[in-house]
Order: C-alpha cells, then sequence, then structure tokens
C-alpha cells in the first residue's frame, strides 16, 4: 500500500451590509406620503418597526419603495395598517452592500508529521484505526510513536491520506 498527501484550499466570501440615514432638509413635519395605505399623510419620525428605531424612511420589511409610519403608539411604534409610500422631499434611508473576499483561510495545525501509529509512518491526517473525520497525532515517543489519547481531529485544508492501490 502507497501513501499520497492530499491538500484541500478553501475560500470564504463575507458579504457586509451597513445602513445609513441620508438627511435631506426636509423635516417630518414637511414629508408627506404619496400613495399606500395612507395617502398624503404626515409621516411620523422617529417611529419603531421590527424592534428598530426609523429617522427617515425606510424599506425595511422588503418593500422596493420607501414607507413611513403615519400613526404610532405612545412608545413610538408603528401601528400596523398606518404606512405610506414617501413623497418627494423625504429623508430616505440609503442602504450599501459591500462584498470583500476573506482572507484565505490557513489552518495551525497541532499536528505531529511524521507519527507513527500501528507500525505504519503517516506523514498525513489518516483514516487509520477505522476513525472518522480523519485525525493526527499530536504527540508522540523519543521514536516518533503516536501516544495513545493524543490526537485531533483534522479539519478542511488539512493534507489527508489517500490510499492508492
Amino acid at each position: 500500500t502507497t501513501s499520497t498527501t492530499t491538500t484541500t484550499t478553501t475560500s470564504t466570501t463575507t458579504t457586509t451590509t451597513t445602513t445609513t440615514a441620508t438627511t435631506t432638509t426636509a423635516t417630518d413635519s414637511t414629508c408627506w406620503t404619496s400613495s399606500g395605505a395612507m395617502v398624503n399623510a404626515r409621516c411620523l419620525f422617529p417611529f419603531t418597526y421590527q424592534g428598530v428605531t426609523y429617522n427617515s424612511c425606510t424599506t425595511a420589511g422588503g418593500f422596493a419603495e420607501p414607507w413611513c409610519s403615519t400613526a404610532t403608539t405612545t412608545t413610538g411604534d408603528h401601528i400596523n395598517g398606518y404606512w405610506g409610500n414617501c413623497g418627494a422631499g423625504c429623508p430616505v434611508e440609503t442602504t450599501t452592500t459591500t462584498t470583500t473576499a476573506a482572507p484565505v483561510q490557513t489552518f495551525s495545525t497541532p499536528c505531529k508529521f511524521p507519527f507513527i501509529y500501528q507500525g505504519v509512518v503517516h506523514y498525513a491526517c489518516t483514516y487509520a484505526g477505522g476513525f472518522s473525520p480523519a485525525w493526527c497525532s499530536t504527540a508522540t515517543d523519543a521514536y516518533g510513536k503516536h501516544i495513545v489519547g493524543n490526537y485531533a481531529d483534522c479539519g478542511v485544508g488539512c493534507p489527508v491520506e489517500v490510499s492508492v492501490g
């Protein structure tokens, strides 16, 4: 039986969403709805919708057109059904989505290569002994033999033996 070492590298993409409110010269007293459930109604700012407080019109809730609350409770919570699409001149929240590639993950391994297990020299993580996932020795004696109980499960990107033959 011959052993070959295979190395796998993975890459991850991270998406960061930043929400900022763009303030115009309009105040809530000059911001009126143009359509929606309440037409020609004054927008009330701030209002809280689904636990988030808004000081401007928003697309929160998955709406394509910016909207505002036209009625709130005494604690500022939006009252369902009292909303309208914001008219011209209303302050509107803008959302910017930036996608950046995360650095390629590197794996610092506590593995001690080579190590000897059941009389076989291993130069990479192994399934020897019938274990899964692949594992490696983290401690060896003076002769390079695996010390029982000192092992680590190998993760993505770790070299793993492939049996040929």
